[in-house]
């Protein structure tokens, strides 16, 4: 596979994104050269890096830094810097697409997502019943002093901890607690009842991409920022209508 060129970034791009995609080029041409055994993953870095370019290259999105700037004008330059790092992975979210949710009919949504709490529960029981659970020691074959960051899923923060907390000293964390906890997790989130697309007309890709930033930019910013998603989506599907009228009805269909 050929290596991605340095690409010519539009004047206003902000120095973080640059930087980002800069990393990111100079890690795919160096795997490029090594790929070892997982060459099979080098199309979809490429393609994930490319749709990072189109961020700084791209002159329907220009406009789009000052207004991010203006909205966050009380920030210094480390918050907003910090801030326009999480909008970059908001749109990375919203472009990997629909979930399988969507093609699902609300009745079957449900009935699948209950099956799926059941059957997680009656695997846990049966690991334990059958003493089949988890005895192995969970290790990490490197530096126990370094450190790593673990991202919770659900309302708790982050955390810097060392590898020794985050695998060694986890054994007796038993696969069947683990399946118990996550049905009562999912049984209390409801994931299913929401998809951002369902089995309706259109292109399912850019709906979800519009709501997904909306539902983004509404609990960042308290509104859905139409404009600006706007000009984003004009630039990730260029052969579609994204006119900002079209965009706010895709919204607004999420009762934002």
């Amino acid at each position: 596979m050929e290596r991605i060129p340095q690409p010519v970034f539009l004047p206003g791009t902000p120095k973080v994104i640059i930087k980002k995609i800069t990393i990111g080029i100079s890690s795919f041409n160096r795997w490029v050269m090594s790929p070892g055994n997982r060459e099979s993953e080098l199309t979809k870095m490429k393609q994930l890096i490319e749709n990072d370019i189109v961020l700084a290259t791209n002159i329907d999105i220009s406009p789009v830094w000052n207004k991010l700037q203006a909205l966050n004008i009380s920030s210094t330059e480390k918050e907003f810097d910090e801030s326009l790092l999480e909008f970059h992975t908001a749109i990375k979210l919203a472009l990997l697409g629909p979930n399988a949710w969507g093609e699902l009919t609300p009745t079957k949504r449900s009935a699948k997502y209950n099956n799926i709490i059941i059957s997680m529960r009656e695997l846990a029981e049966d690991l334990q019943h059958y003493d089949l659970d988890q005895h192995d020691l969970v290790s990490y074959p490197g530096n126990h002093g370094n450190s790593c960051l673990i991202c919770y899923d659900g309302n708790k923060e982050d955390e810097v901890t060392s590898f020794r907390d985050a695998y060694v000293n986890q054994t007796g964390i038993q696969i069947s607690e683990l399946l118990q906890k996550h049905a009562l997790k999912l049984e209390k989130q409801n994931r299913y009842r929401s998809p951002l697309t369902t089995q309706t007309k259109g292109t399912r890709e850019l709906s979800h991409f519009i709501r997904s930033l909306a539902t983004y930019n509404t609990t960042k910013y308290s509104k859905p920022l139409g404009g600006i998603i706007s000009r984003l989506a004009s630039a990730y599907f260029p052969t579609l209508a994204v006119d900002p009228n079209k965009v706010r009805r895709s919204i607004r269909s999420l009762f934002l």
